[in-house]
Order: C-alpha cells, then sequence, then structure tokens
C-alpha cells in the first residue's frame, strides 16, 4: 500500500485498518481477517485505534482472527496480538486458518500467552461456535 496507512470505514459495520479488515457481526463478534504482511506501520495504527474502534461494538467483545491470507508477524505484531488478546475488553479470541503456515503463525503469537480465552481453530464454523458460548472465561 503506498502512502500512509490509515483506517478506511467500508460501512457502518466494516472498516479496513492497513490491509486488514475488521468486521462486526453482532452479538459481540468481531471478525479480523488480517492479510499480508504486518508491518510496523500497521501496528502502530491497530495499537492506537483499537480499542475505541470494538467500544462501539459492546463493552466485551469476541474475536473471530481468520489468518489465512496473513503474511510476516515480526515481534512488535506479535505483541500486539498478544496484548490485544490480554484485553480486559476482549472475552474470546478464535484464531482460525486451514493453511499450514496459518498454524505456525498462530503458535508464535498464541503459544506464550497460555489463556483459556484464546483458542486456534482449522474450522471457521468451530471457531464461531464457541464464541458464541455464553459462558464468560
Amino acid at each position: 500500500m503506498a502512502g500512509e496507512l490509515q483506517i478506511v470505514k467500508l460501512n457502518q459495520t466494516q472498516f479496513l485498518f492497513g490491509t486488514d479488515k475488521a468486521s462486526y457481526l453482532g452479538n459481540s463478534i468481531v471478525r479480523v481477517d488480517a492479510i499480508g504482511d504486518q508491518t510496523s506501520d500497521m501496528v502502530l495504527l491497530i495499537e492506537a485505534s483499537f480499542r475505541d474502534f470494538l467500544l462501539q461494538f459492546g463493552d466485551r467483545i469476541k474475536l473471530l482472527v481468520d489468518i489465512n491470507f496473513v503474511g510476516k508477524n515480526p515481534p512488535p505484531a506479535r505483541r500486539l496480538w498478544q496484548s490485544m488478546a490480554r484485553d480486559p475488553l476482549v472475552e474470546r479470541v478464535a484464531v482460525c486458518g486451514l493453511h499450514p503456515v496459518s498454524q505456525v503463525v498462530a503458535s508464535f503469537v498464541m503459544g506464550p500467552l497460555k489463556m483459556d480465552k484464546v483458542r486456534f481453530f482449522q474450522a471457521e464454523s468451530e471457531a464461531m461456535d464457541w464464541l458464541k458460548q455464553n459462558s464468560t472465561i
């Protein structure tokens, strides 16, 4: 992407954070499609705005993070994902990806967390079922 990265509002429920797309699905669930390399500029953009963005949709958010098309996740990007998962605003994080590389990326991001509220799924349907459970972890 040429020039400075921005947050672009596509409609009331869909936004672009650089190349990553965030969509509100209802029931306090926000889907994040992580697309391409998670650059330092993207990390700064997301760090500065993710809490305000999520608060639009409630005070306890569940994230569905699709990493099928994610690229490189350097240490600052991995720390950002971990910070988002630890945030009290985020109730659960379901990371999904069918591609074997997705599983490697998820292991780098999720490995240090050791949290019940973060899980990896190959099937998006299983991830959604888990997110829709009513119990708070």
